[in-house]
């Protein structure tokens, strides 16, 4: 759903979309979370990293394992945030 909603974005602006998952080892767990709030947060990551990356970058979106936590992280290769 997610990447088939702003796979257009990135296009538009000359930007890649790159999904990995490092869960492929992982055991089957139940995870209890608010679906619509996580989506909507990594939906904004996502769409923040769009805004500030420049054409013929990658966005980097993955899910990997830690532990016993998932690690949701989202990369650009936009300027960032000046150091105070």
């Amino acid at each position: 759903m997610m990447r088939d909603d702003l796979e257009p974005s990135f296009a538009n602006r000359g930007v890649a979309l790159q999904l990995t998952c490092g869960l492929a080892n992982a055991r089957a767990r139940k995870v209890m979370i608010d679906s619509d709030s996580l989506a909507r947060m990594l939906y904004n990551l996502v769409e923040n990293a769009l805004r500030h990356s420049p054409p013929g970058s990658v966005v980097l979106m993955s899910l990997d394992r830690e532990d016993d936590r998932l690690r949701f992280t989202v990369e650009d290769e936009g300027s960032g945030v000046e150091a105070a």
